[in-house]
């Protein structure tokens, strides 16, 4: 594993998630408009739902296969991991009030981590993979909520959430 490429902040690979964190969900959301289609709408967020489950499912097993870590140092979980399970829940349950605690706990999180990640391992690796999917993902969903359903934020969401 010591052979992984370095990451390097605002690099050509970090610009590239950047720019596709920005424009997948308004393909994505152009895709519902332009079909009209509550099906689609669903199929998106399945196919984002079970790439979030499944990328955070693999960096477990790789991290416990590789000797990383053990199960209870993987407790308590952190603050984008929870981010994730709310925006899938906001995604599949319509509502606003999850929309905000997806918003808020995602987007307050997540985006930092992926202007200024705290990442050793550059592209290709793993773990670069496994970085980007999770934190670009949550705001990916995020987005696309408020593209496709039309969610907002207001000043009363702070205190709710």
């Amino acid at each position: 594993m010591n052979s992984a490429p370095e990451f390097h902040a605002w690099g050509a690979s970090h610009l590239s998630v950047i720019f596709l964190t920005i424009a997948i969900p308004f393909a994505l959301a152009a895709i519902v408009r332009r079909t009209k289609s509550e099906r689609a709408e669903r199929v998106i967020i399945a196919v984002l739902s079970v790439l979030l489950v499944l990328n955070y499912v693999a960096y477990l097993i790789f991290v416990r296969a590789h000797g990383m870590t053990n199960w209870l140092q993987m407790l308590p979980l952190q603050m984008c991991d929870w981010g994730m399970v709310v925006v899938i829940v906001a995604m599949w349950r319509k509502g606003q009030r999850w929309f905000e605690v997806a918003y808020f706990w995602g987007i307050g999180g997540t985006l930092q981590a992926v202007l200024t990640p705290n990442l050793r391992y550059g592209f290709p690796d793993l773990r670069f993979f496994d970085f980007f999917i999770s934190h670009c993902g949550i705001i990916v969903g995020v987005v696309f909520l408020m593209l496709v359903r039309k969610y907002r934020p207001h000043p009363m969401s702070i205190v709710r959430v």
